[in-house]
């Protein structure tokens, strides 16, 4: 019985229950309806209206499985074509993974180069002040040893024998003494004290500095100048800066010899080339500046006095190019700006915050 019920539901579909089982024989072409002998007397339009296109269902299926043979046809050639463009892609993709790979390895070995060789020149210069650090340690451990206490020590031996003598001498020996014992204390006493003449390091003050390459800038805002020196502190030179005030000032490098600066009663954001002693541009679009800091080499970004904006300015040509606002910014105090990675980080001393922008390229 069950393989009789398989048997009976697989034959559904195949025969017309409305004709004693007939067997279906006529298909239409058009809509692809089939019938038996019986419904062909009453077989309906088709669904767009028209006569059916009656045939043979033999017919009909040899034609459908010609067009279906034609239709896979199509596929088989879309699945060549689509399996060109797959190994095309690929080959694409495996180029440029490849091209990319090695222009990521260019970069990493020019950055490698460079980084080397920067910290070559850092080191060279570390050896060339720890060699001038320790001779000038030993000019002055000489001078203490040579000349300070070589002295010393003949004054407290002389100044001790002439106890010693004071307490011991006759009367007489202290009257045919006293002008030898006088002229020995008149020529230790009236000796030139030893001078030591070592270079003299200044201190510098980080309020108002820059260090750029290898050289230290700071201003001397009394005299409109810009002094500057080097790693171990010695002055280098002087710049005229006539745009200076004695008001606050704020600096930073900008790259190879380039350094901004920011005067806040002047209302002047400008750079300098220290190299070439050269003004490069100013800004006036900033209302009282109050720190200034460097996005590489090509921001330059200054906060302004009772402002919740960051100014952004053009580093090769001091145009304001955008503002970052934050109502979290306010500049009542001189803030501390500085750069780590990509994002900018504003230290308020007045409303203890730090504000945090993300930099877009």
């Amino acid at each position: 019985m069950e393989q009789f019920e398989l048997q009976r539901s697989s034959q559904q579909g195949r025969v017309c229950v409305d004709h004693d089982n007939k067997p279906f024989t006529i298909g239409c072409r058009k809509c692809l309806k089939i019938i038996c002998s019986g419904c062909r007397s009453s077989a309906e339009i088709c669904s767009d209206g028209d006569l059916h296109q009656m045939m043979s269902l033999e017919e009909l299926v040899v034609q459908l499985n010609d067009e279906l043979d034609k239709l896979k046809r199509r596929i088989i050639e879309k699945e060549e074509s689509l399996e060109k463009v797959f190994k095309s892609t690929s080959k694409v993709l495996a180029d440029y993974d490849r091209t990319t790979d090695e222009m990521l390895k260019k970069i990493h070995n020019n950055r490698e180069k460079q980084m080397e060789s920067l910290r070559l020149q850092y080191q060279q210069l570390e050896e060339e002040f720890m060699e001038a650090r320790l001779k000038t340690k030993t000019i002055i451990t000489d001078y203490l040893e040579d000349e300070v206490l070589s002295k010393w020590s003949q004054l407290r031996n002389f100044h001790r024998n002439a106890e010693s003598r004071a307490q011991l001498a006759h009367d007489c020996d202290v009257v045919s003494g006293y002008r030898d014992a006088s002229t020995e204390i008149q020529r230790l006493v009236e000796e030139v004290l030893p001078y030591l003449d070592v270079p003299v390091v200044s201190k510098l003050n980080d309020k108002g500095l820059a260090i750029t390459c290898d050289k230290i800038v700071a201003p001397d805002r009394n005299n409109k100048l810009l002094i500057i020196y080097s790693l171990t502190g010695n002055k280098i030179k002087e710049l005229s800066c006539p745009q200076l005030t004695k008001g606050e000032v704020s600096l930073c490098a900008a790259g190879l010899n380039k350094v901004v600066v920011s005067d806040y009663d002047s209302s002047q954001v400008f750079m300098i080339d220290i190299a070439t002693d050269q003004l490069l541009w100013s800004c006036e679009d900033v209302i009282k500046p109050q720190g200034v800091t460097c996005y590489g080499e090509r921001y330059v970004l200054v906060a302004a006095y009772e402002s919740t904006t960051v100014k952004v300015l053009d580093s090769s040509t001091g145009k304001l190019v955008s503002e970052l606002t934050d109502s979290a910014i306010e500049q009542n105090y001189n803030p501390d700006m500085h750069i780590s990675g990509n994002r900018l980080l504003v230290a308020n001393w007045g409303e203890k915050n730090i504000v945090v922008f993300q930099i877009l390229p």
